[in-house]
């Protein structure tokens, strides 16, 4: 008994040794490694990306996925920087649009509304200093700071932030592939931020929608894949069947492609909100109008 006692001591043991557990990153593990390209004329063309590369997750005890972003600056310092969400934030390998970049550039110089295009001065190639952040969703202590490295000869174009937005795809805007050729299709198909909200992350979008066609997911992007940049019901690629109880809706919206489903929809419009301000926790609200 006691040699069985001592196994099964051992076994909780381990278990206990396998349970991941969270602590900080030690201060300056997480690193960027000095650009290739860092010389070389860059000048920024919307569509292409500049690139960060990170030595790996920072030490937080466990691997999991992370939330990986930049910020750049126009000093070395960092007295005023700029965040910028990458092409694909799961992944060390940072790849940020050169126009976010434009903008980001664009919002430091001071210029921040499309009616000042005509005040634009444009300062020909400049250094650009950027870092990596790296965190979990709902850790605050898990935000880790990288070195500062730089891009010296950038040479931006003016570009100011406007209104983000997501799409919706689904029987309302006839299941078309929701690819970035496809984006006059879908002009009429985004929800928005409000204009005075501006990366809040919460999108609105009031849709005509016929009796049997109430069948749809969300988009982040617009891309060349089924796959990629989609929330829905549910992580599989099927259909989930909800209601609207007095005319009005309230859930969750996950990463995947299960669409959602309201069988019941008897025509007219309909008024969707997407809040992806907390990205563990991103919710629909709908109303009928």
């Amino acid at each position: 008994m006691l040699a069985m006692a001592a196994v099964a001591l051992g076994f909780a043991s381990c278990s206990e040794d396998r349970d991941p557990v969270f602590h900080p990153a030690p201060e300056g593990s997480f690193k960027v490694y000095e650009p290739e390209m860092a010389d070389l004329n860059i000048t920024l063309e919307p569509g292409k990306v500049i690139e960060l590369t990170c030595n790996g997750q920072p030490d937080y005890g466990f691997s999991a996925i992370c939330d990986y972003s930049a910020e750049v600056s126009l000093t070395p310092d960092f007295a005023e920087s700029y965040s910028i969400e990458p092409l694909n934030p799961s992944q060390s390998k940072i790849q940020l649009d050169q126009k976010d970049v434009a903008t980001a550039i664009t919002t430091l110089q001071g210029y921040t509304k499309e009616e000042q295009a005509g005040e634009y001065v444009n300062q020909g190639f400049q250094p650009l200093y950027l870092r990596a952040v790296c965190s979990f969703a709902g850790i605050e202590e898990s935000r880790m700071v990288s070195n500062v490295v730089a891009y010296n000869k950038v040479k931006s174009f003016f570009s100011v932030r406007v209104p983000g937005y997501i799409y919706l795809v689904g029987q309302p805007s006839g299941w078309k592939d929701p690819f970035a050729i496809n984006a006059n299709h879908y002009e009429q198909w985004r929800l928005l931020e409000d204009a005075d909200k501006i990366g809040s992350k919460i999108y609105h979008g009031t849709f005509d929608i016929k009796a049997g066609e109430a069948q749809f997911r969300f988009y982040t992007k617009l891309g060349t894949s089924w796959d990629d940049n989609s929330w829905g019901s549910q992580a599989d690629d099927n259909p989930v069947d909800y209601e609207l109880v007095d005319g009005t809706f309230a859930g969750k919206l996950v990463k995947g492609k299960g669409s959602l489903n309201f069988p019941g929809w008897t025509g007219g419009k309909m008024n969707i909100t997407v809040d992806m301000s907390d990205n563990a926790n991103v919710t629909i609200t709908i109303k009928a109008e």
